[in-house]
């Protein structure tokens, strides 16, 4: 068999289609969004011989995030079941314009198996040049030896390691979603899940590395040019992530085409990071309107103390350290590069020249910060949240930089949070909350306060 290498042409497949070396997969997939079936367009028409790859079924199906990789002997079984093994040459393409591909190279490598090249143009260039394609399930094929699943540590990334990325040199991270839901200005597909973008992440969409007239992967030297537009040192280890570690595995092939290995695909990707909170709970919303709208639409009511009720399973509180600051951490940020510091008081209590409910707490505010009363965030005709246009005006009236990160405060942490849910309705998370706020600052003698 002639040498292949990480990217295949479609004459180079047509040359191996019948090498019993080499294993040919598809591995089309769809955003829950699309109501689409990879697998029923597969059937429609595929590569002769080829295999389906399942994303969702080549996943740990003990993980409720998203095809999320498998434990090594599922692996190494479900490689046996798709005619791959340890000596086999896989090709893999997709019918999305390179959108699910990476993940199935990415997976072969981080369980150890190298032996792995991308279709370039996929099924799209194939069936337009007339070459052979068959219809129908997958013709069953046994591997010539048995797949052995070595994970690779280094070539995958988590939650944990992501966070403690965030308290100290960061990491470089890339994600590979598009502009808008990388910026908050468009939707997840995925329920329940915020928008934005992990705090200090780039964004490379990976559809870029595609050229759009021929669908083919771009030259290196104009892959090589994307990175470092987005910001990538491609000397340094990268990160990448998307929405489930699909797309993020194309901006590491991309990666791999330039000469840079020491790349980490974050698994859980915004489907995990999208869902988090503070103790650990994201499954938490706010009834917009709150009692007074629910009471005024007559809807049902009750009197007396709450009724008990038990959990369907326990809680588990996992603190996230980036969502809360202290004392110490706003005092040393006074000596340096300044936090953006916004202040959920009324304006006369930030300015001083209104008392402090609190006995013996000084007037005033922290240095440097900024003011914008957390009531301003409400419609004080309907009392329900602004929207999003409206909210993102006030912050940006406020002198605040939504891209970068936010310490809200107040007088004890309580209207604080109304200010970093705003946030976090226009897709901005890298918000922390002074728990101790003005009840703590102004209580002190050592303190600074301007008026």
């Amino acid at each position: 068999m002639s040498e292949a290498g990480s990217l295949v042409t479609t004459d180079w497949l047509e040359a191996h289609l019948d090498d019993p070396a080499v294993r040919v997969v598809e591995t089309t997939w769809y955003l829950p969004t699309d109501g689409r079936s990879g697998r029923a367009e597969y059937e429609s028409g595929h590569i002769q011989g080829a295999a389906y790859w399942d994303i969702d079924g080549i996943a740990d199906p003990d993980d409720p995030r998203p095809h999320m990789a498998p434990p090594p002997a599922q692996f190494a079984a479900q490689m046996g079941e798709l005619g791959i093994g340890e000596s086999t040459r896989v090709v893999v393409y997709d019918r999305v314009g390179m959108m699910t591909v990476g993940r199935a190279w990415w997976m072969l490598r981080y369980f150890g198996h190298d032996s792995v090249s991308i279709l370039d143009g996929g099924f799209d260039k194939w069936s337009a040049e007339g070459r052979s394609t068959e219809t129908g399930p997958a013709a069953a094929r046994a591997a010539t030896d048995a797949f052995a699943a070595k994970p690779r540590a280094e070539r995958i990334s988590d939650l944990d390691t992501i966070v403690a990325s965030l308290g100290g040199a960061r990491l470089q991270i890339l994600d590979a979603r598009a502009p808008g839901r990388f910026a908050g200005t468009e939707p997840e597909p995925r329920p329940g899940c915020r928008s934005g973008h992990i705090p200090g992440s780039m964004n490379l969409p990976y559809n870029r590395l595609v050229n759009p007239e021929t669908g083919e992967i771009r030259r290196p030297d104009e892959i090589r040019a994307l990175f470092a537009e987005a910001g990538i040192d491609t000397g340094r280890p990268v990160t990448t992530t998307c929405g489930s570690g699909v797309t993020a595995s194309l901006l590491a092939f991309g990666l791999h085409l330039i000469g840079q290995d020491d790349v980490a695909v974050y698994d859980g990707s915004w489907s995990e990071w999208g869902m988090l909170r503070y103790f650990g709970h994201d499954s938490v919303s706010i009834l917009d309107g709150g009692f007074d709208k629910w009471s005024a639409e007559g809807r049902s009511t009750e009197t007396g103390p709450a009724a008990a009720r038990a959990a369907t399973d326990a809680f588990a509180a996992k603190p996230r350290a980036e969502r809360i600051s202290d004392l110490d951490t706003i005092v040393a940020s006074l000596g340096g590069a300044r936090l953006q510091i916004l202040d959920a008081r009324a304006p006369g209590r930030f300015a001083g020249t209104e008392p402090e409910p609190r006995p013996g707490c000084r007037s005033g505010h922290i240095p440097g910060s900024m003011n914008l009363p957390y009531n301003r965030l409400v419609n004080p005709e309907t009392g329900e949240i602004r929207p999003p246009d409206e909210i993102r005006a006030l912050f940006a009236e406020a002198g605040i930089d939504a891209s970068r990160p936010v310490t809200t405060t107040c007088g004890s942490g309580v209207t604080a949070s109304l200010l970093a849910f705003g946030l976090h309705l226009i897709g901005q998370d890298d918000v922390a909350v002074y728990d101790g706020s003005w009840s703590e600052w102004g209580m002190r003698d050592d303190t600074p306060v301007e008026t």
